[in-house]
């Protein structure tokens, strides 16, 4: 079955760099020998963000790596450059069995900015479903465990993702043999559990590993540099960008949509400067649905009417595309692909709990619906309780003002009888 959405329309991050659209080959790269320490060994590909990415060794160890380098003219951009360091300085930050690994970061002697991780050798989601149409709910949900659990270490750091999609979900077989691969002499040797040919799609998930990576759309969520700075329509002309004044600054304009069409939450459509955890919930909910069923849950069609339907559409039920589909599993996506923030499970760690319950009573709705009703109980609850305090805020202002207003009112008075107790002489 043709996933005809989840391969075609590209990352809107592309519309933020000027990319280089033929990388090097392979044989072009040996060329360029070394990045910092690390030896060049293959080309693996290129990223949406202005990068290449290279499987890499080390002086002393037969281990290899994977070293994206900062590429072309996205080396040059402040934005470019900004987020490639938030990504390098997040990458090599966190550390999760769920999540890339990121080993160092820096810039080489000719100015390059790159960032080392482990290698992770599978195929992504996206490459696992043009291979196979679709998967088995089980192994799907598996997968979509691994997903949340990645997604509750980032959201309880901080972090939003805003870029949780098939293609950036990894699938390794779990363990080491084939998660790393080995240099020796001149040939670049892979395990004998190797790669995509690892990846036993038959046991229900059994095995296999999902690892979330590439964090260059990714912010904290406590940061309010998305929303307040901006290097596009600026009156003067940019400085040139240093590594500290990146750092410091990473913009997404206002009301822009980033991210990829089919797999953003609407409130990201609408302007994802301000997207939250609900938003990365919400990517793996349409990930989940292209996972089960091969497609994505709106018509197909062109990037805008794709977002005009997430916008204002209704989501296709699972059953639709896959009857006979656990029930539990269609009302927890149903429940997750909801158009407000609001009425989804808040974050991944409000997702794990769901997701390991639906695969222990795949069958069970009624209990997915107890836990929905519950947190729409406590969401109003929580509504309830901000409007009062704002209420008891506008009291609380309205008495200060009162006091005040009194306060210069009688002082008035007392000017005023002051003044009458003592008339000004006649002239």
């Amino acid at each position: 079955m043709p996933l005809p959405l989840v391969s075609r329309i590209p990352s809107t991050a592309r519309a933020l760099y000027t990319l280089d659209e033929d990388p090097p080959a392979p044989a072009e790269a040996k060329r360029q020998q070394r990045i910092g320490r690390w030896t060049l060994v293959e080309h693996l590909g290129a990223g949406a963000s202005g990068s290449n990415v290279f499987a890499a060794t080390c002086a002393g160890s037969t281990e290899v790596f994977a070293v994206k380098v900062l590429r072309g003219e996205g080396s040059k951009s402040a934005c470019g450059l900004a987020r490639f360091l938030r990504e390098a300085a997040l990458t090599c930050e966190l550390a999760h069995t769920h999540l890339a690994t990121g080993v160092e970061s820096g810039v080489d002697a000719s100015g390059a900015n790159f960032l080392v991780m482990k290698l992770l050798r599978g195929k992504s989601l996206e490459e696992l479903l043009q291979d196979c149409g679709r998967l088995h709910w089980r192994t799907a949900t598996t997968l979509i465990l691994h997903l949340a659990r990645a997604l509750a270490h980032l959201h309880t750091v901080g972090i939003v993702h805003r870029d949780v999609k098939p293609e950036n979900l990894m699938i390794t077989a779990d363990n080491d043999r084939c998660t790393f691969s080995s240099y020796e002499g001149e040939e670049l040797v892979h395990s004998s559990c190797n790669g995509a040919a690892a990846l036993d799609l038959g046991r229900g998930g059994a095995g296999l590993r999902a690892v979330l990576i590439d964090l260059g759309l990714a912010r904290r969520a406590t940061s309010g540099a998305d929303a307040t700075d901006t290097f596009f329509g600026a009156a003067e002309p940019e400085p040139e960008p240093t590594p500290a004044m990146a750092m410091r600054r990473v913009a997404t304009p206002a009301y822009s949509s980033i991210g990829s069409p089919g797999f953003m939450a609407p409130e990201q459509i609408r302007d994802a400067a301000t997207a939250g955890h609900a938003a990365d919930v919400y990517g793996l909910g349409t990930t989940w649905y292209a996972a089960l069923t091969g497609v994505l849950p709106f018509p197909p069609g062109a990037p805008h009417k794709v977002m005009q339907q997430a916008l204002e559409g209704d989501v296709l039920p699972l059953s639709a595309h896959l009857p006979g589909a656990p029930e539990a599993v269609e009302a927890l996506i149903g429940w997750i692909l909801q158009r407000d923030p609001k009425s989804r499970p808040p974050c991944g760690a409000a997702l794990v709990a769901e997701v390991e319950a639906v695969l222990d009573a795949p069958h069970d709705a009624a209990r997915v619906a107890r836990a929905r009703a519950a947190h729409d109980r406590r969401r109003r609850r929580q509504d309830a309780l901000a409007m009062c305090m704002h209420a008891l805020a506008l009291c609380v202002g309205v008495l200060i003002l009162g006091s005040l207003m009194w306060e210069m009112w009688e002082m008035r008075m007392e000017e005023e009888v002051a003044a009458a107790g003592n008339p000004s002489p006649p002239c």
